[in-house]
């Protein structure tokens, strides 16, 4: 019986050096996020004690599923180079490779640390090749154990990037994602008989939903090569129920190479007749002739309704910031000039103010909306169109989704910028939104009426609305600005959750109203109401959520309704000579404002004196309000 084991056990292990054998390895690719060079190291301090640590890469399944039924062969570390970094010092290096970052390993392999070389590649032939089956992403990492931790980086950062490298990091036992050092010195050698000879894929889309016939929409996609051979040119062909609607031929300034990704944008795109698409966003012809290997992950389907009922879209655009970071009005700038350029009336700008410091522009709901939306995983100024997912600038959770947060400074520049913003833009809305509010200014109570109306096909499940206050002309502290620093579009207060609220859509239209007590410290004059209507919630998943539809007004806009209750002001003083009105008891740069009884705003100035004067020419015989800092006072002309 022992003899019949031992031979079946020998049979076995013949089998599998002999199928390793008869593997084809001449036709090799490369898969890696690394330069050539080895150029700085990262992990733990020298005079820690030694320790074990890990770093890893991801391939996504995108690019692996091109390898379908090829191997692994081999994988190379580069580490980087120390004067007291020698091989004696390192009690370890294993290779291996898994499907998710924390679980169990799927191949392992110890390396001889006799062969360790700093500065250098080391490279390591599997015992056993491992079988690629496309179906999942892998990680391909090692663990070293040694004093100082000689994991190299290769200084090409990709914060934003979800398939970047990862480290496990000693003090909190904890992969994240490692941006400050650039991404780790790891290649992945792949060989087989079924190796791909071109794969592009597009691993990410954002173009219309809903277009009227009349008008034109972008798209941009993110597109990566997932194979070993370079691509310098490929048509982008959008079809449309079939019919071939748009052809572009991208011809690259710089060859895309394998493991490689970029943003590319497609204007002017037009669908004529009214009714519901499967539009297919598709890459066809690589450099010129050849077919892709993979098609179904070089196309994407999008179903898009086009209408003459839907409404030009009001983009509701976030940014989270804070008053220690340096950036924050760089970013800030960044805006102001694209809004500027794209039309300020087509943008609601909220700003949070949470994640990285605790202020008196701090709410709550903001902390809500960075611990959901991942703002704390990027630096500031971080920024959400419409809380939709903008492909892979948005930041990587640490659970590995992309967000819908991008820094606004790793966008690449303005131009960049401004493109992505059109592309939202351009998208129509299905939702018509219509907003009523009053403001007591005595109580202070502002009471809002959101009423809405679904245009053409679309479904009203799990809508929500958004209600907040938003104040300019803060005068606050900010980084590089010697402490003092006008604050603009600071969100002051929410009169829902930061999620919205759930409203109940019947025969097509929708009505809900809210109301809250304002705050004395709020300047009601600098203050406006925005409100947006989308699909949002509590869930894991951040990136089914999207804003269809925003809504901005000045509280001074609308107005106050008729006041039955004027102050009694003892410091403020009016009288009128002629058809000037002459107001004392002032400081420079309040902001005084004339109402008719009805609640109408007629006229309005900033003081810059303890004196002011009002032209009242314009105005009919009757009785009006002069308002200051929550004050009124009542006068006839």
């Amino acid at each position: 019986m022992k003899k019949t084991i031992l031979f079946i056990a020998f049979l076995c292990g013949l089998f599998s050096l002999t199928a390793q054998n008869a593997i084809d390895t001449t036709n090799q690719a490369v898969l890696k996020y690394a330069s050539e060079d080895i150029v700085s190291a990262c992990g733990a301090e020298e005079s820690q004690v030694v320790y074990g640590q890990s770093a890893a890469i991801r391939l996504t399944q995108k690019q692996l599923v091109a390898y379908k039924d090829n191997y692994v062969i081999k994988m190379m570390v580069g580490l980087a180079k120390h004067d007291e970094w020698t091989p004696d010092t390192v009690q370890g290096l294993k290779f291996w490779i898994r499907e998710k970052l924390t679980g169990e390993n799927l191949w392992e392999q110890e390396y001889d640390t006799a062969k360790i070389e700093f500065g250098a590649w080391n490279e390591l032939v599997f015992d056993e090749f491992f079988a690629l089956d496309g179906a999942s992403d892998l990680y391909f990492g090692y663990t070293i154990t040694c004093g100082g931790l000689p994991i190299a980086g290769d200084g090409n950062i990709m914060a934003a990037d979800p398939n970047a490298t990862h480290i496990l990091d000693v003090s909190a036992n904890k992969w994240i994602q490692y941006s400050s050092c650039g991404n780790f010195c790891i290649k992945v050698v792949i060989a087989g008989e079924n190796m791909p000879a071109y794969n592009l894929a597009i691993n990410a889309l954002r173009t219309a939903e809903f277009v009227r016939p009349d008008s034109k929409f972008d798209a941009v996609a993110n597109i990566s090569n997932t194979v070993d051979k370079d691509i310098n040119s490929f048509d982008f062909v959008i079809y449309a129920n079939d019919k071939e609607v748009y052809r572009k031929t991208e011809t690259l300034s710089k060859a895309l190479k394998n493991g490689e990704a970029l943003n590319i944008f497609f204007k002017d795109i037009q669908l004529t007749e009214e009714g519901q698409y499967d539009v297919v966003y598709t890459i066809e012809s690589l450099n010129g002739s050849n077919s892709d290997d993979s098609e179904d992950d070089s196309k994407q389907v999008v179903k898009t309704n086009v209408s003459n009922e839907f409404e030009n879209k009001v983009v509701m655009l976030e940014m989270f910031s804070g008053t220690l970071c340096s950036n924050c009005p760089t970013g800030h700038k960044y805006l102001h000039e694209a809004t500027d350029k794209l039309g300020t009336e087509k943008y609601v700008w909220a700003i949070h103010h949470a994640g990285y410091n605790a202020s008196e522009l701090t709410v709550d709901e903001s902390g809500v909306a960075v611990a959901f939306y991942g703002a704390q995983t990027t630096y500031a100024p971080g920024t959400m169109l419409d809380r939709v997912n903008l492909l892979d600038v948005g930041v990587t959770t640490s659970t590995g989704a992309t967000g819908p947060v991008f820094s606004v400074n790793e966008v690449g520049s303005r131009g960049v910028l401004e493109d992505y913003m059109e592309v939202i833009q351009k998208n129509m809305s299905p939702i018509a939104l219509d907003v009523d509010f009053t403001l007591d200014s005595a109580t202070r109570e502002l009471n809002v009426i959101v009423n809405g109306e679904l245009l053409g096909d679309f479904d009203a499940k799990g809508l929500r609305v958004g209600v907040i206050t938003i104040e300019d002309g803060i005068s606050g502290t900010q980084a590089g600005h010697a402490g003092k620093y006008t604050h603009t579009h600071i969100i002051r207060s929410f009169l829902t959750s930061a999620y919205g609220s759930i409203i109940t859509v019947e025969d097509g239209v929708f009505s809900k109203d809210f109301s809250q007590v304002l705050k004395e410290k709020f300047v009601l004059d600098n203050m406006r109401l925005a409100v947006w209507v989308g699909k949002n919630g509590r869930s894991s998943d951040i990136n089914t959520f999207e804003i269809y539809q925003a809504y901005e007004v000045k509280l001074n806009d609308n107005p106050y309704t008729p006041v039955e209750y004027v102050s009694d002001n003892s410091q403020l003083v009016i009288y009128q000579e002629g058809d000037m009105l002459h107001v004392k008891g002032i400081d420079a740069g309040d902001v005084l404002s004339v109402y008719a009884m009805d609640g109408k705003l007629m006229m309005q100035k900033t003081a810059d004196a303890e004196t002011a004067q009002f032209e009242l020419t314009s105005l009919t015989k009757g009785t009006y309000l002069l308002q200051t800092n929550g004050s009124y006072v009542k006068f006839v002309k």
